[in-house]
């Protein structure tokens, strides 16, 4: 999500990435979601990192056990 001046492009994203929130990231695509997730946390821009970071909570919460799995499975 990038700074833009257009208002009504601003409030469409901030909507898409709330109802990102509720969509179910299947296995076989959690561990590029997560790559894709880590990035947008090292982004340049103040905000992205924010709106990550928000979505990082609802993220883990739900696919927490699929995530740690999927570290151990990467670790051994």
């Amino acid at each position: 999500m990038k700074e833009t001046s257009n208002k009504d492009l601003s409030t469409l994203a901030k909507v898409a990435f709330e109802l990102l929130k509720w969509m179910i990231v299947w296995e076989p695509h959690l561990q590029k979601a997560v790559s894709v997730i880590l990035s947008a946390a090292n982004d340049s821009n103040w905000r992205t990192r924010s709106a990550t970071l928000t979505y990082l909570r609802t993220f883990m919460y739900r696919y927490d056990d699929l995530v740690i799995g999927l570290l151990w499975h990467t670790i051994l």
